[in-house]
């Protein structure tokens, strides 16, 4: 498994918007990554055409699935009070990119809208970015090490 970073960015249809970054780990065999927010699991599994989050931890198990221009019953259930719910999935844009997730969707319970909400995930290698920000440092070191010989040789050679 692969180290990588993540921004996910959730927003709803009243403009409020919850941001995480955060290191995850990309399983390239079964296209997922999984991250930890707080005390929440979070782990997202991209198919071809599809692409499911699941969202857990001691109080609640949440697993919506996006397929785009359909409709979908998804699980949500509220362990502390023994609440399970079916929720239907709307999903109007799905974007799956190489290092880019954007799905923008509607959640209905009974046929009543509970919302409209847009989430983005952003990721990138964290050990390359990690390398280039290292290697950088180094050059720059380098630079500042023959600067500085060049001034001892040339104090040297009067």
């Amino acid at each position: 498994m692969k180290k990588i970073r993540i921004k996910s960015i959730l927003s709803n249809f009243e403009n409020d918007t919850t941001t995480i970054e955060a290191l995850a780990e990309l399983n390239e065999e079964e296209q997922s990554i999984s991250y930890v927010e707080e005390d929440l699991k979070v782990k997202i599994i991209m198919f071809k055409d599809k692409v499911t989050i699941e969202r857990k931890n001691e109080d609640y198990d949440l697993s919506l699935e996006f397929v785009e221009k359909e409709t979908i019953k998804c699980k949500y259930s509220v362990r502390s009070i023994g609440l399970n719910l079916e929720i239907d999935v709307y999903t109007k844009t799905l974007e799956v990119n190489e290092n880019r997730i954007y799905i923008e969707y509607e959640l209905f319970s009974e046929s009543k809208s509970i919302g409209t909400f847009e989430y983005k995930l952003i990721f990138r290698e964290w050990f390359n970015e990690y390398k280039k920000r290292y290697n950088k440092n180094i050059n720059r070191n380098i630079k500042k090490i023959r600067n500085w010989r060049s001034k001892i040789y040339s104090r040297n050679s009067k």
